[in-house]
């Protein structure tokens, strides 16, 4: 979030009237499918760990600048992870673990994926569009124990440049419609989300926004592999000054 109050900074030179600023906090009640892999030890997260997620926190900031004036500033800071605990049937490896049958199989991930997108508006009919490039810090880790105190750590720390693009069309009563994508893959890594939703701008500068958000990793560190698709609604308050 720092990164964008920086850009917020440069701009605030900018004619007031021009700008578009809001900010927003919402929770992400994520589901989560994938696989955590160590040297070819291979776990999933449903049939092998048993993960479940609770709901986390979303917190983003905009500035949008008329068409064809400024361009848009776009930072936020997602939240998300899970625990699980599984009774292993028959023999289990995972890196150095090794379980017998009858084990306990713990596991625990937390992560932090930040964004700060700059992208460029145009007119397009009734819609807003606009493009532009983002850059994706993704931040956490992957924990792998036994009940006799025996765990496997997989950390990410991971940057990644991104091609980004946001619509939105504004209706009467203070209702808007919003869709945004952004991504990137290269040598079988892959980082990408998307997102639509609405905005209730019923009381002004209040408004409640309402979205779907999938978010997509296959990332390789070091051995260790990720693989990982995380979807589920969002639900949250922000305000809007012009």
């Amino acid at each position: 979030m720092a990164r964008a109050l920086g850009a917020g900074a440069l701009l605030a030179a900018a004619p007031a009237a021009a700008l578009d600023w809001s900010a927003a906090a919402e929770g992400w009640n994520h589901g989560a499918d994938g696989y955590v892999d160590d040297q070819g030890d291979r776990l999933d997260f449903d049939d092998d760990l048993a993960v479940r997620t609770v709901p986390r926190a979303r917190y983003s900031l905009e500035l949008a600048g008329a068409a064809g004036a400024w361009p848009d500033w776009a930072a936020s800071a997602t939240h998300f992870g899970g625990r699980g605990r599984r009774v292993v049937e028959g023999v289990t490896v995972f890196g150095p673990i090794e379980l017998a049958p009858g084990a306990t199989l713990r596991s625990r991930a937390v992560f932090a994926d930040q964004d700060l997108a700059v992208r460029w508006p145009w007119r397009c009919g009734a819609w807003r569009c606009a493009a532009g490039v983002a850059l994706k810090h993704l931040d956490g880790e992957v924990v792998i124990s036994d009940d006799e105190g025996q765990n496997t750590r997989q950390p990410y720390d991971e940057w990644f440049p991104q091609l980004h693009l946001d619509l939105r069309r504004r209706f009467t009563a203070g209702v808007m419609l919003a869709a945004r994508a952004q991504g990137a893959a290269w040598d079988g890594a892959l980082a990408g989300e998307w997102q639509v939703g609405a905005e209730l701008g019923w009381f002004r500068p209040l408004y409640v926004r309402a979205a779907w958000m999938e978010k997509r990793y296959r990332i390789e560190a070091g051995g260790d592999r990720l693989d990982a698709r995380l979807a589920g609604p969002l639900l949250g308050l922000g305000f809007r000054l012009r």
